[in-house]
């Protein structure tokens, strides 16, 4: 299986591992546990065949972090034209693939949103959609509040915390939340589709917040409700 000899600086950058650190350390120290058997055989078989391989791997950091990197590696002949050497050549395309996630995960919620004939399919619908494309685990529905300024009031929530009640009875968003800004309600009652990640720097100021990131949320997408334009409600995945 080898042993690392060398790495430069975008290796460190990337995952934490220091020339010292890493080197004569085997390269499954950096394996994420999310990269199937399959794959790794068929590397090893690649390159010990004296072919070129080509692919990505989803690896982890020295923090614990997980990354995707797509990546290359090449066998190095000696004198005699035996292997002696491989050469990885790699690339983080951690954030590309978040996008492209993201990308099919909206493309196939506003399929639902149109084909759902009721509010309980469209959730079922969503959920399973958002944790297919993105580790998503709730979905909630939240109609605008007749009463109260730039408020979701609770209408149906499906998934992993649905045995959380007063998270999901009385997760409603308005200028008083998210840490006194306004970002989920101003955006979604203008109709639009929006993100808000690193829930742990802004749930410290919100009690419903902290709880959900205590769950393990990590972020939310939110989708606007609309009827002949005017926008009556949101749809957020955690």
């Amino acid at each position: 299986s080898g042993q690392i000899e060398f790495v430069n600086r975008e290796f460190t950058l990337l995952t934490g591992y220091t020339q010292e650190e890493i080197k004569g350390k085997n390269p499954n120290i950096l394996k994420g546990g999310e990269t199937s058997l399959e794959i790794y055989k068929e590397l090893w078989s690649t390159i010990l065949s004296g072919k070129k391989w080509q692919g990505e791997l989803h690896n982890r950091k020295k923090d614990g972090t997980l990354f995707w990197e797509d990546g290359s590696i090449s066998p190095v002949f000696g004198k005699k034209g035996r292997i002696e050497h491989f050469v990885a050549i790699k690339v983080d395309i951690t954030e590309r693939k978040r996008i492209h996630r993201a990308i099919n995960m909206i493309t196939k919620t506003n399929l639902a949103l149109v084909h759902s004939k009721n509010e309980s399919r469209l959730l079922s619908a969503v959920r399973k959609i958002a944790e297919q494309e993105g580790g998503y685990f709730m979905s909630w529905i939240g109609y605008k509040s007749d009463i109260q300024k730039n408020a979701l009031i609770f209408q149906k929530c499906k998934g992993a915390i649905e045995n959380c009640p007063y998270l999901i009875r009385n997760f409603q968003v308005n200028e008083n939340v998210i840490c006194g800004h306004s970002q989920i309600t101003k955006i979604a009652l203008k109709g639009k589709v929006f993100t808000l990640q690193n829930l742990d720097d802004l749930a410290n100021n919100d009690p419903l917040l902290k709880m959900a990131f205590s769950k393990g949320v990590k972020s939310v997408i939110g989708l606007p409700l609309t009827h002949e334009n005017s926008v009556f409600g949101s749809f957020l995945l955690f």
